[in-house]
């Protein structure tokens, strides 16, 4: 895999998304909200912050994480999106224009303007209440219990996805963050003698327990860019509750 065609690919895409956004915010501005559009602006957000997190853009990750807890208050109708609300957000997508020109220049953990980036992060914390832990995942504000079940995911990493530039800690780093780990094994069989070790190489494999409300889907998505260069197994521990109370069917989701 190459890593730059990757990254190429995320930066059109990011660019892609924050044409949608300014677009759906000009319309929502003309010709007022609907559905749609309000569902089109939180999928840009969410997109931006799951992509740019496979890549540690840490920047871009905090940012569009404030946005996507916005707009989710927008989607539920906890919070009108008005003129001003509208300005905020085109501000928003201007300022993460310019952090991913830093990108696309290699400079990841560049901020092109802290004093913007300030005054924004500031307007977005107003509208959510100033709470103190706006940065915590959307999915927080539904309860802690509401939908969580364990899931069992197992990364074995091909020996040359170290020369790709993917690093398999960085994806378990996003996993816990869609939720909480409960432990984690490091499988090291394949670990040759310290004379025989070449340090470009990845001999070590994992296995999470993560507790989680994120789907399969949300979670195959978060290794999608690792996949090809590594044996990914997931398992869902806890059934849905309809199927556990049926018995049968617990069987058949464990399964798969």
């Amino acid at each position: 895999m190459d890593m730059q065609a990757v990254r190429s690919v995320l930066l059109d895409e990011a660019r892609e998304l924050l044409v949608e956004l300014e677009q759906n915010l000009l319309a929502i501005e003309s010709a007022g909200a609907d559905p749609e559009r309000i569902n089109a602006l939180f999928r840009a957000a969410h997109t931006l912050k799951g992509s740019s997190g496979m890549f540690n853009l840490h920047l871009v990750v905090d940012f569009t994480h404030l946005m996507e807890n916005l707009l989710v208050r927008v989607r539920n109708g906890e919070q009108a999106i008005d003129g001003p609300l509208v300005s905020l957000l085109l501000g928003c997508g201007d300022y993460l224009s310019r952090l991913f020109d830093e990108v696309a220049e290699g400079r990841d953990d560049s901020d092109p303007d802290p004093r913007e980036r300030a005054r924004l992060c500031a307007a977005l914390n107003d509208y959510l209440g100033g709470a103190a832990d706006s940065a915590a995942p959307a999915a927080s504000a539904t309860p802690a219990s509401a939908g969580l079940q364990r899931w069992r995911i197992s990364l074995r990493p091909e020996p040359q996805v170290l020369s790709y530039g993917l690093d398999p800690l960085a994806f378990i780093q996003y996993l816990t963050d869609k939720g909480e780990l409960l432990s984690l094994q490091i499988l090291d069989e394949q670990l040759p003698a310290l004379a025989e070790l070449d340090p470009e190489s990845c001999y070590l494999g994992f296995v999470l327990e993560l507790r989680t409300q994120a789907s399969r889907e949300s979670l195959e998505q978060a290794l999608e860019f690792i996949a090809q260069d590594c044996a990914i197994e997931l398992e869902c521990l806890d059934p849905p509750p309809s199927a556990a109370q049926g018995g049968a069917p617990a069987e058949r989701q464990a399964e798969g």
